[in-house]
C-alpha cells in the first residue's frame, strides 16, 4: 500500500476497516453472475496491479482497462465507458 497513506489504508483495509473482514478466498469463487469490471489505469484507490490473481478467480468477469482514467472511468472517459458497458450488455449473436 505504498501508494496511499497508512491512515487511508487502515480506514479501508485495516483490521477495523470497511473491507477488513472481507475474505476474497471465500467470496470470489461464489460469484456466478456475469460481471463487468471497468477500471482506470491511473486508479489511485485500487490500482490495476490490485487485480493481479483476482481476475482468474472470476471466470464470468469481463475486465476493461480505461487508458486515460483514474478511479472514475465513467466520468473521465464517459463515452468509452458507456460504449464498453453497452457492448458488454448487448446480446451475443
Amino acid at each position: 500500500h505504498e501508494q496511499i497513506s497508512d491512515r487511508v489504508f487502515g480506514r479501508f483495509w485495516g483490521p477495523q476497516g470497511q473491507f477488513g473482514a472481507f475474505d476474497a478466498d471465500a467470496v470470489l469463487p461464489k460469484v456466478v453472475a456475469p460481471l463487468f469490471i471497468g477500471q482506470g489505469v491511473f486508479d489511485f484507490v485500487a490500482p490495476p496491479h490490485a487485480w493481479a490473481g483476482e481476475l482468474e478467480r472470476l471466470p464470468t468477469a469481463t475486465y476493461r482497462a480505461f487508458e486515460r482514467s483514474g478511479h472514475y472511468p465513467h466520468v473521465d472517459e464517459r463515452e468509452a465507458f458507456r460504449a464498453a458497458v453497452a457492448g458488454w450488455l448487448a446480446p451475443a449473436d
